[in-house]
């Protein structure tokens, strides 16, 4: 839950942003959290991919 809770504080600071960024730097950003999440997370995905 505390992984949850910083992980909304992040996305909140980053809306906060992204009203002084160009839409496109917005996206390039959000592409980037999304890649890195997903690496992050990838050994998970890909053995629940495996096993379903």
């Amino acid at each position: 839950m505390d992984n949850f809770t910083s992980i909304l504080i992040l996305i909140k600071g980053v809306l906060q942003m992204t009203s002084k960024l160009q839409a496109w730097r917005f996206i390039a950003i959000l592409i980037a959290v999304v890649l890195s999440f997903a690496v992050w997370r990838a050994p998970e995905l890909i053995t629940a991919i495996r096993w379903w």
